[in-house]
């Protein structure tokens, strides 16, 4: 059997997480929402993950901390970085934890629907299409 692979979505303010879920919901995606990174480790659902769209700027782990210590765990995915402020330090950072592509909030629907694709597409295992 075939597990299915969830799109996570790692944030701490509740509307974007909120918004983004429900936006990809609607597009045939299977979400699961976090509002930290503590929380989606506790979570146990590493071994579910087609891929992650996490918020850079949260309380005690930002989203490259939590990538980082998905790393050191042996656990690597596809990752979307979404952020309401970017300089180079934190694209330098995205870069090196393997982040592909760096989001601006606000960003428009279509723009993150694109990004999960492609994300997606870089999975061989994903079993996340769209229904």
């Amino acid at each position: 059997m075939v597990k299915t692979r969830f799109i996570f979505v790692v944030d701490d303010d509740d509307a974007v997480r909120d918004s983004v879920g429900t936006l990809l919901e609607a597009h045939g995606f299977p979400v699961r929402s976090f509002a930290s990174g503590e929380e989606f480790l506790r979570s146990n659902f590493q071994d579910r993950t087609a891929c992650l769209l996490v918020d850079y700027h949260m309380p005690e782990m930002t989203g490259i901390d939590l990538l980082d210590e998905l790393k050191r765990r042996g656990f690597t995915y596809p990752s979307i970085l979404i952020t309401g402020l970017t300089d180079a330090t934190i694209q330098k950072r995205a870069d090196a934890a393997g982040v592909l592509e760096v989001l601006r909030k606000p960003t428009q629907h279509k723009v993150i629907l694109d990004a999960v694709r492609h994300a997606l597409s870089t999975r061989s295992d994903a079993h996340c299409q769209p229904a």
